[in-house]
């Protein structure tokens, strides 16, 4: 919770700091990295709440196809004006 909550804190101050703001855009960037410590907490979460073997990998693999599709699906659900927005930030 503490790592998304950090990682949406960033994102805000990447989005409503003004271009010139260079340093707090910086520290945007920094706070979102945190974002991956829940996806390992997610996986150890599997691999202890899960008995056998087989029930362990299938629910590991179900859970990244999960993650890699919303990865996918996501990039193609962009509306036009967040992505005139998104290449001005860049």
């Amino acid at each position: 919770m503490i790592g998304m909550s950090l990682a949406l804190l960033g994102m805000i101050l990447i989005v409503a700091l003004p271009l010139s703001n260079n340093s707090g855009r910086l520290a945007g960037y920094y706070l979102t990295q945190a974002s991956p410590t829940p996806f390992v907490a997610i996986l150890s979460l599997i691999s202890s709440n899960i008995a056998g073997y087989t029930k362990k990998t299938t629910v590991a693999a179900m859970y990244l196809i999960g993650y890699c599709a919303g990865n996918i699906i996501g990039k193609r659900i962009v509306s036009l004006s967040t992505f005139t927005l998104h290449s001005l930030l860049e």
